[in-house]
């Protein structure tokens, strides 16, 4: 009798597949495939139960810290429930799982596919930590079948650096919009001009800068409104303090939200979305806004460049730059709205065309026949 192949799906969080494997969850189990995730669990783990997503919680694994300790328990722990799935293929997400998952689905002789959505801060300041965790993706990535990454610049730094040979790896777009469920909204014609940043709050997204930029927009008197949705997270040196959003925040047109069920009401009141991070895999901030029709100003860093069209879709600007960014947001404002609608208008085509779910999910697709045939041949 023929069996489904069954293929588990392993990431940092729940929250990370709900929010972004959920399609190809469901993509893949229409196409025959008996389809599992695993994660840290947090409230979207029952939120993945809800929807008839079989999820496996990995208790042990701790996402944002360097811990051996901790990581050998989420190797021991993830072996062992692996064992009791009986994988046929992996498919790993996010930095942990793609280092350890590896490593233990070669002792279990299990084919992965690797895709790194970001390659962290880590690489960009270099130093003994970047060296220590470059050496563990080229032991663990030497494993993997296929070796996705998120843009062309995280591609050739893993080649330049010699972490996977120069004839492999391959570029899939993102996670993927499922532009069907998101309908583009009209820019307003009329109000002070507003930007949303959603973003953790964390140094690397460029918050610093997004606070003295637009606080010197606001006290040169400008008709403009700043919005930033994003939790900061514990444990990570990188956090902005929440002293310092509280001062921004209390400008009278300044506003700041901790946490949002649904970003989209926001990106529909606003007029343009931005991001000045310094590193970016695929921003998916970047996607939704484009998907919602607005402009985007960010930063001319690997990610963001390849999400947006300068002057087409939105602006690039330097990056880890106050002035840069203050000039930017100033462009913004003086341009009339008609242009910045426009502006939305060619992003929504371009998310359409380019970065559409069923377009990123098809690619995995491929990748996973190119493996395994959609059923094996169990014989009694």
């Amino acid at each position: 009798m023929a069996k489904a192949h069954t293929i588990v799906i392993v990431a940092n969080t729940a929250w990370n597949i709900y929010n972004f494997r959920r399609g190809l969850y469901h993509h893949l189990s229409r196409q025959g495939y008996d389809v599992v995730t695993m994660a840290r669990p947090d409230k979207y783990g029952r939120k993945l139960e809800a929807q008839g997503i079989r999820f496996v919680p990995l208790e042990a694994l701790v996402p944002s810290q360097i811990s051996w300790f901790k990581d050998v328990d989420f190797v021991k722990e993830m072996s062992v429930k692996l064992k009791a799935v009986q994988p046929d293929l992996l498919l790993l997400f996010t930095a942990k799982p793609n280092i350890y998952g590896n490593y233990v689905a070669i002792n279990m002789q299990i084919p992965t596919i690797s895709t790194l959505t970001g390659i962290g801060s880590v690489f960009t300041l270099g130093g003994w930590r970047a060296a220590g965790i470059s050496k563990m993706y080229k032991i663990a990535l030497k494993h993997s079948k296929s070796i996705v990454f998120h843009n062309s610049d995280d591609l050739e730094l893993f080649r330049d650096r010699k972490i996977i040979p120069s004839g492999k790896g391959m570029v899939i777009p993102g996670s993927g919009i499922d532009c069907h469920a998101i309908a583009p909204s009209p820019g307003k014609d009329e109000g002070p001009r507003t930007f949303l940043l959603m973003a953790r709050m964390i140094e690397d997204k460029g918050i610093r800068s997004f606070m003295a930029a637009s606080t010197k927009i606001v006290e040169e008197g400008g008709e403009v409104q700043f919005i930033m949705i994003g939790e900061q997270p514990e444990g990570d040196d990188r956090t902005i303090p929440k002293e310092e959003i509280d001062r921004w925040a209390a400008h009278p047109r300044c506003t700041y939200h901790h946490f949002v069920e649904d970003v989209f009401p926001y990106i529909e009141k606003s007029d343009v979305v931005v991001l000045p991070s310094w590193r970016e895999g695929m921003p998916r901030v970047i996607l939704e806004a484009m998907a919602v029709g607005r402009p985007v100003l960010t930063t001319d860093v690997p990610g963001c460049r390849q999400a947006v069209e300068a002057g087409k879709t939105g602006f690039l600007v330097e990056p880890r730059s106050d002035e840069a960014l203050y000039e930017g947001l100033m462009t913004c404002c003086n341009l009339p709205s008609e242009t910045l609608q426009s502006m939305g208008r060619a992003g929504r085509k371009r998310v359409e065309e380019q970065f559409d779910s069923h377009i990123i999910n098809d690619a995995y697709l491929g990748l996973i026949r190119e493996h395994l045939p959609i059923y094996k041949r169990l014989f009694y």
